[in-house]
């Protein structure tokens, strides 16, 4: 008698893997052709949440019965450097640029273990490039620092977004 087991494994939806991956390529042609403006977009970007952020935690401060002095502490730093980060972009991008690199070497230590997780799967290949490629990113945007950090965040945050997107249209392909 042969037995047959009607459980099927894991199946992985495509859709999400694929309309990530072509939103994220389209953001990273956009960062590779515009690395300047990319790199203005993002330090606005992070200005924008931590001026939010700080207006957040001051409105919690003041209106909370607890912790009332760590809130509104919290949100005038929060203000503070969203403020600092408007008045001085540069400086901003220089040390963002290290935040960046480190992002990119983290990022392609996490596109390895999705790699393993769709391992058994077609495309398993895919995230595996994108790590190598976040990897070298890293180390390249950490090697040029400070000098070329105006451009270079919003290039390689391009390049980056591009191999990603890639990667997940890849994988929603042949995932099923």
């Amino acid at each position: 008698m042969e037995y047959t087991s009607n459980i099927e494994g894991p199946t992985i939806d495509p859709k999400p893997y694929t309309n990530a991956g072509i939103v994220l390529t389209i953001l990273g042609i956009l960062g590779i052709i515009f690395p300047k403006f990319a790199s203005g977009v993002i330090v606005y970007l992070i200005a924008i949440l931590l001026l939010i952020g700080g207006i957040v935690f001051l409105i919690m401060g003041i209106k909370s019965t607890s912790g009332k002095l760590g809130g509104i502490l919290l949100g005038i730093a929060l203000l503070i450097f969203g403020i600092l980060v408007i008045i001085y972009p540069l400086y901003a991008l220089a040390g963002l640029a290290v935040l960046m690199g480190s992002f990119f070497m983290i990022g392609g230590i996490i596109y390895f273990l999705l790699a393993y997780t769709v391992h058994p799967y077609n495309g398993w290949w895919a995230p595996v490039i994108s790590g190598v490629l976040s990897l070298i990113l890293g180390i390249l945007v950490l090697m040029s620092w400070p000098g070329n950090s105006e451009w270079i965040i919003g290039l390689f945050v391009g390049i980056d977004l591009l191999f990603e997107g890639l990667a997940l249209i890849t994988v929603g392909k042949l995932v099923k």
